[in-house]
């Protein structure tokens, strides 16, 4: 061996964490998917309620039954080993 080594390129993909734009006191909305966030208290308990709707794509989740958030849409992010 020359003692140099060949330049690696790898290709990973990463979830982004999400960035949250507060409208009022229940309504969010992701800056990065557009993923709006509704919460309001539940009328029987102490607890909190999310329902998280997409319109771009009709996307709809809920957290009735302590289900977490959906995550945001992979990232790629290249890094490269450079060459010694």
């Amino acid at each position: 061996m020359t003692g140099k080594s060949r330049g690696v390129v790898l290709i990973i993909e990463k979830t982004p964490r999400r960035r949250w734009d507060k409208r009022d006191e229940y309504t969010s909305v992701c800056e990065r998917c557009e993923l709006k966030a509704y919460r309001r208290p539940d009328p029987y308990s102490r607890r909190w309620f999310t329902e998280w709707t997409r319109e771009a794509d009709g996307f709809y989740a809920h957290n009735y039954n302590g289900g977490k958030t959906p995550p945001c849409d992979p990232i790629a992010v290249e890094v490269r080993d450079e060459e010694v």
